[in-house]
């Protein structure tokens, strides 16, 4: 039985969560009322307007999202035409998302929102010079800390 339970006073009352199974990429689908393909690794999170957005790696390397309130899901890296993943995404959301993953070739790319449009930009040093990139999340801090250093002070 999940919950908890305060039994140091004599007139405590229960809390208890109930927790239940959703397979979202059998109820979702995308805007030709097609399902997202199978998940797989670890999927990321971020709230936009109050709504979850779920962000996922699929079976052959896509970037997936699903919309937790209206079950739309996208295929993002078709949407951006970005290279497809070998690592899990990282999700993040300052003024706009950001959605961050490791390529098949090592480059780190940042998946983002302007102005409407879903843009793409690699975020590394390493893809300069063809090196693998290491330390995901390291480049994801460095990364928004320098976006949001004006108006943070410092990171």
């Amino acid at each position: 039985m999940e919950g908890r339970s305060d039994k140091s006073s004599p007139a405590s009352t229960s809390t208890f969560r109930i927790y239940t199974r959703s397979n979202l990429t059998a109820t979702s689908q995308d805007a030709d009322g097609n399902r997202p393909p199978a998940a797989t690794y670890r999927p990321t999170t971020y709230t936009e307007d109050g709504a979850p957005r779920i962000v996922f790696r699929a079976l052959r390397g896509a970037i997936w999202q699903i919309e937790r309130d209206t079950l739309a899901a996208t295929d993002l890296t078709t949407a951006s035409n970005t290279p497809l993943a070998a690592g899990s995404p990282s999700a993040v959301f300052s003024t706009e998302p950001h959605i961050i993953y490791r390529g098949r070739t090592g480059r780190v790319i940042d998946l983002f929102r302007e102005t409407g449009t879903l843009r793409s930009r690699e975020i590394t040093r390493a893809a300069a010079d063809g090196r693998r990139a290491t330390g995901l999340r390291a480049v994801v801090r460095r990364t928004l800390c320098r976006r949001a250093r004006p108006r943070l002070g410092s990171c």
